[in-house]
C-alpha cells in the first residue's frame, strides 16, 4: 500500500516546475508561467492551487475541473498577474 502511494508523489515530485527543491511556490506563480508550462507541470501546479485553496469557503467547493477552468478564466487578461492573487479576487 506505502508503495502506491509514494508512486504519485514521486513522479509529481518529478514533474513540478524547478522552483527550488522540487516544490511549487504557487504563491508566486504567474498566470503566464501556468499556461506556458508543460502539460505534466500544469497538472501538478492545478493540484497544488486545489490543495491550497480547500479550507475557502467558495473555491474549496470547486471540483478541480471547475477551478482549473476558473484558473484559465481569471488569468485570460492578466498574463503578469499571480494566479492565487486572481483566485481571490
Amino acid at each position: 500500500m506505502a508503495r502506491i502511494l509514494s508512486l504519485p508523489i514521486a513522479v509529481s515530485a518529478l514533474t513540478l516546475p524547478a522552483l527550488g527543491a522540487g516544490m511549487v511556490d504557487i504563491s508566486a506563480v504567474t498566470c503566464i508561467e501556468y499556461q506556458m508550462s508543460k502539460h505534466e507541470e500544469m497538472v501538478a501546479m492545478e493540484s497544488a492551487f486545489k490543495e491550497a485553496v480547500k479550507a475557502d469557503p467558495k473555491l474549496g467547493k470547486l471540483p478541480q475541473w471547475k477551478l482549473v477552468d476558473l484558473i484559465d478564466k481569471v488569468c485570460r487578461h492578466h498574463p503578469d498577474d499571480k494566479v492565487m492573487d486572481m483566485l481571490q479576487h
